[in-house]
């Protein structure tokens, strides 16, 4: 189970492990984790897995109440001052420890580190709970393709029958989409969403017309990528059996 920071409490966690799940939960942060960020020792950091400059550190148990094994872990990204928003609403300054962030702000720091801690019962660490739990917002991400881009954002019909026929159609174009996208190489730039793909592979005008004995889609030259595409799927290799 993972879960942000609105969901940070150990009642949550009892639920979690009462029901066989592991979790990790986003820390609020409070004088208290400050104080156990800044007690780690600089060689407790470790690369974080899958993401370059990044680094995760164990920063010592959660507070009292949560079910037994449960600790923290946070991850450390530097961050240049001038980077920092200057907008008390900004999200990413609560990552900043406080005092930092005033002397980054009055100019009196180049740099400075913006720590994201969460709280689980995952035995491995702290590398790979922090890496399983960043992953979330994949699922997040996927979740707002399939709503914003193929079709499920809205519900057709007041049947559950129809409307759960519905789901799964959207999430099955969803990994169409992406099966599409990756076995073409054509996400390696980031992969692109559902009304994107559409506009440029899927709903392209063409004619079909026939040139030397077969049948060839013409399509207008700004829609080159379409014939890239279908080359990389013709040169794939023919499945065994």
């Amino acid at each position: 189970m993972r879960a942000d920071a609105g969901l940070s409490a150990r009642q949550v966690a009892h639920a979690a492990v009462a029901a066989g799940a592991d979790f990790a939960v986003a820390a609020k942060r409070n004088p208290a984790v400050w104080r156990a960020i800044h007690a780690v020792g600089e060689d407790a950091w470790q690369p974080a897995r899958g993401m370059p400059g990044a680094e995760a550190a164990r920063v010592g148990d959660a507070p009292a109440g949560w079910p037994a094994g449960t600790w923290a872990v946070a991850r450390r990204v530097r961050a240049a001052a001038e980077a920092v928003s200057a907008d008390p609403r900004a999200r990413r300054r609560r990552t900043f420890d406080p005092g930092q962030l005033r002397l980054a702000l009055g100019g009196q720091l180049d740099q400075l580190y913006a720590y994201p801690v969460i709280v689980t019962n995952l035995p491995d660490g702290p590398v790979e709970p922090e890496a399983w739990f960043r992953e979330r917002a994949q699922t997040q991400e996927r979740t707002n393709h399939s709503k914003l881009g193929m079709a499920l954002r809205h519900l057709p019909s007041g049947s559950a029958e129809v409307n759960r026929v519905w789901m799964w159609a959207a999430l099955a174009a969803l990994n169409c989409s992406a099966w599409l996208q990756a076995l073409t190489g054509t996400d390696t730039g980031g992969r692109a969403h559902g009304k994107r793909l559409r506009r440029e592979l899927i709903g392209v005008p063409g004619r079909l017309v026939r040139h030397a004995g077969r049948l060839v889609v013409r399509t207008a030259p700004r829609y080159a990528s379409l014939a890239q595409v279908r080359q990389r799927l013709a040169a794939l290799p023919v499945p065994a059996g």
